[in-house]
C-alpha cells in the first residue's frame, strides 16, 4: 500500500458510513455494534483501575475477638461414659506430650444419674445411651508444663472414643448475651408502685391465695446473689463435691406487707466456680447483682406458695462459665436423694455464642454446648420443666433475633418480652410465649410496615410509678458497690428493671401454678397449657390485627389458664 492511500479497515468504515446514511436499518445496526465493540474495552479499563487501587490501598484486616469475652482460657469440658474414660485419654496425652506429664489435669468432675424408670430419653449423645450414668469434667491446661494449645488439645480429645470436649463458654446476663438493663442508682419504686404495676394487671395475675398457689412445687433459680448478702464464712463445711453452700435465707419483707416471704439461698465457694468481678468495664456501671432476687420476686409473684431457691451461678457482675453453671444444674436439679417436689427452673440467662471466627478455629459444633443440653434434655426426661428468657438483642433489627440459647431448645419454654399494649418489647427477640419485661419505644415513635423498632433504648428514667410502662418492679437489696462518684449505699427498696429476664420468671410462677394442681404433667403438657391460656400477641399500629407470631401464641394469661385449660381432675 502506498503512501497516502487509504488502508482497507478506513475505506472499509467510510463505505459502511455512507451506505448507513443511505438505509437507516443498516446505520441502527451499526450503530449497536459500536456500541457492543465500546463495552468490553470499558470493562477492561475498569478491571485495571479497580486492580490497581487495591494495590494503593490493601484490604483491612478483620478485627480480632477478644477469647477472654467468650470463653474461660485454657478449659474444656468433657464428657464420657463414666471418669475413668476421661482419665485414660487424658494420661495417654500426658505421656506423649513431649514437654511434661501434665499436660492436662482434672480440676473438677461429677456423676450425672440416669433415670432408671426412663429406658430412653430422646435428645441425649448416642454414646450415653443405655447408661445407668456418665461423668462431666473440666480439664485445664496447664501452662507450666506444656506449651500444647487450646486447638491441639480440642483436636486430640475429639479423636477420643466416647469422648466430647467442648469450651468453657461464658453464660450471663445482661451482656452475655440475654437479661436487662439499669442504670445507677436505681429508678426506685414503692410498694404501692408494686403492687399496681401494669405488668400483673397485663397477666391477669387476680387475688392470690398465699397459701395454696404454688404449694408443693420448687422453683431453682439459676442467676446472682446481691452483693449485700452476708455470705457463709470461707470453708464453710458442706457436703462433698458440692459447688455450692446453702446460706440464711433472704427475707423479703419491704415489698408487700401482706405478704412478707423469704427466698433460700446458696452461694458458691469453690476456687473455679466464678470469675472475680471487673473492677471496670462495660457491666460495671451497672449494679446487677440484685437481677436474681428481682428475677425470684417475679416468680413469688405469680405462685406466693412455691418453694423458690436462689442458686448463684454469676458473679455480681453477672457473668458465669459453663462448667459452673451445668454442675450446679446437676446438683440442685437431680439430686442422689432424688426429689419428691414436681421442679421447675428458671434461666435468665444465656450463652454468649463465639464469633464464626471463633467456631472455625476451634471447630465447633452446635456451637459447642453439648453438656448442657444433655442436661436439659435430662431434665426434661425427668419432668423438670425448664424456662428461659430469650434475649434482648433486637432493638435495631427486623425481624427479631431468634432466641438464645438455651432457651431456642426444644426442651426449654423460651419467653420473649412483652409491653404494655400485649405486643413485643422493641429489644426482646423470639420466643414462643410472652410475658411483660418493659419496652424502649415511645407511643409516638413512628412504626414503620415492618415494624422496625424505631428509638428503642433504654428509658429507665422516665420512670416514676407503677404505670410506667417502660419497666417492671421488683426488689433490690442495699449495696455500696462503689459504682458512683460518692460510692453512696443504696437504700433497700424496689426499682424499676426491663428485658426478658423479668419475663422468664412469671411464665415459671405460671408453670408452678399448674402443677401444684397437677403434678403428673410433663413439662410438654404445662407448655400446652400455658399456650392454651395466652392472650394473643398483635403487631403494633400499621399493622394491627394481624397477630405477632414473632412471641408464638402471646402473652400469658394466668387466670384463663387455671380457669379454663387445665386438665380436668380425676
Amino acid at each position: 500500500m502506498s503512501e497516502g492511500e487509504p488502508n482497507r479497515l478506513v475505506k472499509w468504515y467510510r463505505n459502511l458510513n455512507n451506505l448507513s446514511h443511505e438505509n437507516p436499518g443498516i446505520r441502527f445496526l451499526f450503530i449497536v455494534f459500536l456500541i457492543l465493540l465500546f463495552i468490553p474495552t470499558l470493562a477492561m479499563l475498569c478491571s485495571l483501575l479497580t486492580r490497581t487501587r487495591s494495590l494503593v490501598e490493601p484490604t483491612p484486616e478483620p478485627i480480632a475477638y477478644d477469647p477472654d469475652d467468650y470463653f474461660v482460657p485454657d478449659q474444656i469440658i468433657l464428657t464420657a461414659q463414666n471418669i475413668g474414660t476421661i482419665q485414660t485419654v487424658l494420661n495417654r496425652i500426658n505421656e506423649t506430650d513431649e514437654d511434661e506429664d501434665q499436660a492436662l489435669r482434672i480440676i473438677r468432675s461429677f456423676t450425672v444419674a440416669l433415670p432408671q424408670e426412663t429406658p430412653f430419653c430422646p435428645g441425649l449423645p448416642a454414646n450415653l445411651e443405655g447408661l445407668g450414668n456418665f461423668a462431666i469434667a473440666l480439664v485445664e491446661i496447664d501452662r507450666d508444663n506444656t506449651s500444647i494449645t487450646l486447638e491441639e488439645a480440642l483436636e486430640t480429645l475429639r479423636e477420643s472414643a466416647g469422648i466430647t470436649a467442648e469450651l468453657n463458654l461464658i453464660v450471663g446476663s445482661p451482656n452475655y448475651p440475654t437479661g436487662s438493663t439499669t442504670s445507677w442508682p436505681y429508678q426506685t419504686a414503692d410498694p404501692q408502685d408494686y403492687s399496681n404495676q401494669w405488668a400483673f394487671q397485663n397477666i391477669n395475675l387476680g387475688t392470690r391465695n398465699l397459701a395454696e398457689d404454688g404449694a408443693g412445687v420448687r422453683v431453682i433459680v439459676f442467676d446472682t446473689v446481691p452483693s449485700a448478702y452476708e455470705r457463709q464464712e470461707p470453708g464453710t463445711k458442706r457436703e462433698e463435691n458440692t459447688l455450692t453452700v446453702s446460706g440464711s435465707p433472704i427475707q423479703v419483707d419491704w415489698v408487700d406487707q401482706n405478704d412478707q416471704w423469704s427466698v433460700k439461698v446458696s452461694t458458691v465457694q469453690d476456687e473455679f466456680g466464678l470469675p472475680e468481678p471487673e473492677s471496670a468495664g462495660e457491666n460495671k456501671a451497672f449494679d446487677l447483682s440484685n437481677h436474681g432476687l428481682f428475677v425470684a420476686q417475679m416468680v413469688h409473684a405469680v405462685a406466693p406458695a412455691s418453694d423458690v431457691e436462689l442458686v448463684e451461678v454469676l458473679n455480681e457482675d453477672a457473668v458465669g462459665n459453663m462448667f459452673t453453671l451445668i454442675l450446679a444444674f446437676n446438683e440442685k436439679l437431680f439430686p442422689v436423694d432424688g426429689n419428691p417436689l414436681a421442679t421447675v427452673a428458671n434461666l435468665s440467662l444465656g450463652i454468649r455464642i463465639p464469633p464464626p471466627e471463633a467456631q472455625e478455629q476451634f471447630e465447633l459444633s452446635t456451637v459447642g454446648v453439648e453438656a448442657l443440653y444433655t442436661l436439659i434434655q435430662l431434665a426434661h426426661c425427668r419432668n423438670i420443666v425448664v424456662v428461659a428468657a430469650s434475649g434482648n438483642t433486637s432493638a435495631s433489627i427486623y425481624p427479631p433475633e431468634l432466641a438464645d440459647l438455651p432457651a431456642d431448645w426444644s426442651a426449654v419454654i423460651g419467653v420473649a418480652a412483652s409491653n404494655r399494649a400485649n405486643q413485643r418489647a422493641c429489644f426482646s427477640n423470639q420466643g414462643e410465649i410472652a410475658a411483660p419485661g418493659g419496652d424502649g419505644r415511645m407511643p409516638q415513635d413512628p412504626i414503620p410496615a415492618t415494624p422496625l423498632p424505631l428509638g428503642c433504648r433504654n428509658r429507665l428514667e422516665k420512670c416514676a410509678d407503677g404505670s410506667c410502662e417502660f419497666a417492671v418492679i421488683g426488689p433490690i437489696m442495699p449495696s455500696n458497690a462503689g459504682n458512683n462518684d460518692t460510692g453512696e449505699t443504696q437504700q433497700i427498696g424496689l426499682a424499676f428493671w426491663n428485658g426478658s429476664s423479668f419475663a422468664s420468671p412469671l411464665v415459671a410462677g405460671l408453670a408452678a401454678r399448674i402443677l401444684a394442681e397437677s403434678p403428673q404433667l410433663s413439662p410438654d403438657d404445662v407448655r400446652h397449657i400455658i399456650e392454651c391460656g395466652a392472650t394473643q400477641a398483635e403487631f403494633p399500629h400499621d399493622i394491627e390485627g394481624r397477630p405477632d407470631r414473632h412471641i408464638g401464641d402471646g402473652v400469658i394469661n394466668v387466670e384463663k389458664t387455671l380457669t379454663t385449660c387445665m386438665p380436668p381432675t380425676e
